[in-house]
């Protein structure tokens, strides 16, 4: 369930990767560094390591904001705390089981 290639759109693409910030994970969801696409009817694709894809649609108002067009957006950006879909990105990230 670990995601190997994820959509990004236009407008937050600023390097080679896709970061999930995990310093609060479990407890709470406290900013996205990188914004998932929402191209596919509000939703983005995701490959994952075990070799599936999955669409997954976003319920928070800024993961479906349209992409503008010739800029890129600062990051990281504060959504609220406990939020399903960072929660969501969180838990198909890589991290560190202990």
């Amino acid at each position: 369930m670990t995601i190997v290639f994820v959509d990004e759109p236009m407008d937050r693409i600023n390097d080679g990767f896709f970061v999930t910030d995990m310093l609060t994970y479990p407890a709470t969801t406290e900013d996205i560094c990188d914004y998932p696409a929402q191209y596919h009817n509000g939703g983005a694709s995701f490959s994952f390591a075990d070799g599936h894809s999955q669409l997954k649609k976003w319920t928070t108002p800024q993961l479906l904001r349209p992409p503008q067009r010739n800029i890129t957006l600062a990051y990281p950006t504060a959504l609220s705390a406990f939020n399903p879909d960072v929660f969501w990105l969180m838990d198909h990230a890589t991290r560190l089981i202990e």
